[in-house]
C-alpha cells in the first residue's frame, strides 16, 4: 500500500524532488515532536500541497554512479566502525591493568613516591666507568 503522504519534520533542507505525485507537508522538528497527530490528520485529510514533479523510482536512482572519493569515504568509516569496539576494549584493559599493576599506590598515594627509581637496564649505567 502505497503512501498517502510525506511529513518532513526537520530543520534542514530536504530535498522534495523524490516525494513528486505525494502530499508532502513540511514542517520543523518541534512540531513534528509535539503535534504528531494533527500533522498526520493533515495529510490524512487531504490538506496538504502535493508535490510537483515526476515520481522517482528505486530504479532510476540506482543507475547514478557515486564519485571514487565517496566510495572510498564509506569504506573508510565502514571500518572505524568495525574497529571502535576494539579500540574500546584495548583501552578498558590498559585500565585494568594499571589499576592491578598498583594496587598500593592508591592506598598510600601521598606517602608514596610518584616514580621510584628502578635499575638501569642500559649496561653502561649498571657497571660504574673507571
Amino acid at each position: 500500500m502505497p503512501a498517502k503522504g510525506i511529513i518532513i519534520a526537520a530543520d534542514k533542507n530536504v530535498d522534495r524532488a523524490r516525494f513528486g505525485g505525494k502530499q508532502v507537508l513540511s514542517t520543523n522538528v518541534s512540531a513534528g515532536i509535539n503535534e504528531p497527530e494533527k500533522l498526520i490528520q493533515t495529510i490524512l485529510d487531504g490538506k496538504a500541497p502535493v508535490q510537483e514533479g515526476a515520481t522517482v523510482t528505486a530504479a532510476e536512482t540506482a543507475g547514478e554512479k557515486d564519485s571514487a572519493w565517496h566510495v572510498m569515504h564509506q569504506h573508510l568509516m565502514n571500518g572505524v566502525s568495525h574497529m571502535l569496539p576494539f579500540v574500546i576494549g584495548g583501552g578498558i584493559l590498559t585500565a585494568i591493568a594499571f589499576l592491578i599493576d598498583q594496587p598500593e599506590r592508591s592506598a598510600r598515594r601521598r606517602t608514596a613516591p610518584r616514580f621510584p627509581r628502578r635499575p638501569s637496564l642500559r649496561p653502561s649505567a649498571a657497571r660504574p666507568s673507571a
